[in-house]
C-alpha cells in the first residue's frame, strides 16, 4: 500500500470526503435528488395483515416491473427459467437469439404448471397431459384434439407478459398497460454507466427463508442507521455521518462514506483498526495489508482497487474517483430491487412474499463478478436457505455473510415486537431513513392506500 498517501484534515459529511477526492467525481454523484420524501409514520397492518398481502399480489406484483433473472440465466435458444413471487408464476424462455419472452406458467388445459425450475427444452410441453407450446407460445400438440372442439391456436396461446432487459437482468410486468422500462427506471443508469452491469456474471445466488414479511426485511437494507448497534464490529469504518440519501422519482440512492470511524467513537483508532473493519478483517481473519498510521486510507484503498479492476475496465479506471471505488453505494428501484455499483463486483438485494405466506419472505442475494473472458465464471444457480440456517452455512458468501446474520437476527423480532406496539405505527427518521418513506410513498400510492406526506 503506498505510504504517500496521507491523511487528509478529519471530514464531517460525506461532501466533505467527495471534495477531498485525489481524482475527479463524477457528475452522478454530484447530482442531489430530493431530501424531503414520504410519510412520517407508516401503519403497522401494512406488513402483518394478511388482507394487505392479498391486496399487493392484484395492486403491486401485477402492476410492477421487477427483477426475475439474469441474462446469463437464458444464454441459449431454449433456456428456461422459473420466476416466482407470492401466489404468482412465470416461466421466462429464450425464444430466439434476439428475444426473451415470460409467459403465466400455467398449462391452459387444467393449469398444471408448465415448468418447476429452470432448463433447457425444445418446447413448452405440460408434465401432465402432454399439451404443447411452441417457444413464443404458439399452440403445437393437442392430445385427442377431437375431444377440445374449443380449443384452437388464437384460444391457446399462452398468455405473455411484458418483458424488459437492462444491465443483463431480465425484467418482466405482468400489466400490459404498464409504463415501458426505460421510462419506469428514469435516470437510474447513469448509477451504472462507468461501471456497466452487462458484461458481468452471476457467481454466487443465496437466498434465505425469513421469518418476516418482506417489507420488515427490505426495511432493514434500505438504511445504514441500524449500523451503529446491529453491526458494532464495522463502525471504526463507517461513520453514519458519512450516510447520504436521495431520492429519484422510482428509484433512491445512498451512500455510505468508508474508512472514516464514526462520530460515536470515542477514541481515535488505528490506521490499521479502521482498515481491518472496512475490509472485513475482524475476529481471526487476516489483514488486507499492514498500514503506518499517516496513510490516507480511502486514496490507499482506492489504489488497489483501481489496478484490480484494470483487466476489465482497462485504463478507465484512472477516471474513477476514490467514492466510486470504496464507499458503499446502493439502489433502491421500487418495488424490490437493490444493486449495489462497485468497479469490482456487485451485490445485488432482492425481496419478495414466501409464496402465499404474508408472514415469511425470501431474501436473494446474488453477486456479479466481472466477466474478462480469460476464465469463465460459472453460472451460478440459487442456493436457498431455510429460516434455521444461516448465510455462513453458504460459504461462497464470503465475510459479508457475518454481516447478514447480525441483520437477520433483528427480523423475527421486530415481527414479534410489532404485534405488541399499542401505537399502531412505525416512525421514520427523516434523513437516516428517507429510503423507507420513499418506499412507502410509492407503495401507498400504487395500493391505494393514505399517508400523512
Amino acid at each position: 500500500m503506498n505510504e504517500s498517501t496521507k491523511i487528509s484534515p478529519e471530514p464531517k459529511t460525506y461532501e466533505d470526503l467527495l471534495k477531498a477526492d485525489t481524482h475527479r467525481v463524477p457528475d452522478y454523484l454530484m447530482v442531489t435528488g430530493e431530501q424531503e420524501f414520504g410519510p412520517d409514520e407508516v401503519p403497522i397492518s401494512w406488513v402483518l395483515d394478511r388482507n394487505v398481502h392479498e391486496q399487493e399480489i392484484e395492486k403491486l406484483w401485477k402492476k410492477s416491473w421487477q427483477m426475475a433473472c439474469r441474462m446469463e440465466d437464458l444464454r441459449e435458444v431454449g433456456d428456461t427459467f422459473v420466476y416466482e413471487v407470492a401466489t404468482l408464476s412465470f416461466v421466462i424462455v429464450r425464444s430466439s437469439e434476439t428475444e426473451i419472452k415470460a409467459f403465466y406458467n400455467s398449462c391452459l388445459h387444467r393449469g398444471r404448471p408448465l415448468r418447476t425450475c429452470a432448463g433447457h427444452v425444445s418446447q413448452l410441453k405440460c408434465p401432465y397431459h402432454g399439451f404443447t407450446w411452441s417457444l413464443d407460445g404458439e399452440l403445437r400438440g393437442v392430445p385427442a384434439r377431437e375431444e377440445f372442439p374449443t380449443v384452437n391456436r388464437d384460444s391457446f396461446r399462452l398468455p405473455q407478459v411484458q418483458v424488459a432487459t437492462w444491465g443483463g437482468f431480465v425484467f418482466l410486468n405482468p400489466d400490459p398497460d404498464a409504463v415501458p422500462f426505460d421510462e419506469y427506471i428514469g435516470t437510474m443508469p447513469r448509477e451504472f454507466d462507468r461501471m456497466p452491469l452487462d458484461n458481468r456474471v452471476k457467481a454466487v445466488h443465496v437466498s434465505k427463508v425469513l421469518n418476516c414479511n418482506w417489507k420488515i426485511a427490505q426495511d432493514a437494507f434500505l438504511e445504514a442507521f441500524h449500523v451503529l448497534t446491529t453491526h458494532p464490529q464495522i463502525v471504526l469504518a463507517y461513520g453514519d455521518q458519512f450516510h447520504r440519501l436521495e431520492v429519484f422519482e422510482n428509484y433512491s440512492r445512498g451512500a455510505l462514506g468508508s474508512f472514516h470511524p464514526s462520530k460515536h467513537v470515542r477514541w481515535k483508532p488505528s490506521a490499521q483498526e479502521i482498515l481491518n473493519a472496512g475490509s472485513g478483517a475482524w475476529d481471526d481473519m487476516p489483514p488486507l495489508a499492514e498500514v503506518p498510521d499517516d496513510t490516507d486510507l480511502r486514496a490507499a484503498v482506492a489504489a488497489m482497487n483501481r489496478e484490480q479492476a484494470r483487466p476489465e475496465l482497462g485504463d478507465m479506471v484512472d477516471e474513477l474517483s476514490d467514492a466510486e471505488l470504496v464507499d458503499i453505494h446502493w439502489i433502491s428501484l421500487f418495488p424490490n430491487f437493490n444493486p449495489f455499483p462497485h468497479a469490482l463486483a456487485n451485490y445485488i438485494y432482492r425481496f419478495r412474499p414466501n409464496g402465499d405466506d404474508h408472514r415469511t419472505s425470501i431474501f436473494d442475494v446474488m453477486l456479479l463478478l466481472p466477466d474478462t473472458g480469460e476464465q469463465p465464471i460459472p453460472v451460478a444457480k440459487e442456493k436457498r436457505l431455510g429460516p434455521d440456517e444461516e448465510f455462513t452455512d453458504a460459504p461462497e458468501m464470503g465475510f459479508i455473510a457475518g454481516v447478514l446474520n447480525q441483520d437477520v437476527a433483528n427480523l423475527e423480532e421486530i415481527t414479534k415486537g410489532l404485534r405488541n406496539n399499542q401505537r399502531g405505527t412505525m416512525v421514520l427518521a427523516g434523513h437516516h431513513e428517507l429510503k423507507l418513506r420513499h418506499f412507502y410513498k410509492l407503495y401507498a400510492d400504487q395500493m391505494g392506500f393514505e399517508t400523512d406526506a
